[in-house]
């Protein structure tokens, strides 16, 4: 959400685990109005082989940038 804050000209994808889009989405209404809220979105990006699939949805960036990243095997299919 820094990024799209402090540079007005991004567009900014978030992704997370389902369980936690619902605070994200509180998050980015709490943190952005009008027509910010047009170049702010948010997917489920799930991991391990069926992640796949979100990718594809998602794109190529331009840049990626990954906070609290981290692995767990149980976590994946």
């Amino acid at each position: 959400m820094f990024v799209g804050k402090h540079w007005p000209q991004a567009t900014v994808h978030l992704t997370d685990r389902d369980q936690a889009l619902p605070v994200l989405a509180k998050s980015i209404a709490a943190n952005f109005d009008g027509e910010d809220l047009g170049r702010i979105s948010v997917q489920a990006l799930h991991w391990g082989p069926s992640g796949a699939a979100d990718c594809d949805d998602i794109g190529i960036p331009d840049v990626v940038i990954g906070s609290d990243v981290c692995y767990r095997s149980d976590l994946t299919d």
